[in-house]
């Protein structure tokens, strides 16, 4: 969970004016076989002091895509199992 979102200015000198834009990755970022970032994630409703209503709204199957899938879409592995950190579950 991101608490509070770290802000840039696109446009201001340094702050990657100039950068590709993120779809341009495609799957770059995907977490690659024997990486450290394997099972290192966490099901974010079992972090501590998450309030009991934002986590049975992660569950909720209507919202859970955000929290229990990646950006391509593949399923989180829910509650047990292991998480990858990042965008991606390998």
């Amino acid at each position: 969970m991101i608490v509070a979102a770290p802000y840039f200015d696109a446009t201001a000198p340094g702050q990657y004016a100039a950068a590709e834009p993120p779809f341009l990755l495609e799957n770059g970022l995907t977490v690659q076989p024997g990486s450290p970032a394997q099972c290192r994630g966490v099901d974010p409703t079992r972090l501590p002091g998450v309030p009991a209503q934002v986590a049975a709204d992660m569950k909720n199957p209507a919202n859970a895509y955000f929290s229990y899938a990646d950006l391509n879409g593949n399923p989180r592995p829910g509650s047990v199992g292991c998480w990858d950190l990042g965008a991606y579950q390998h």
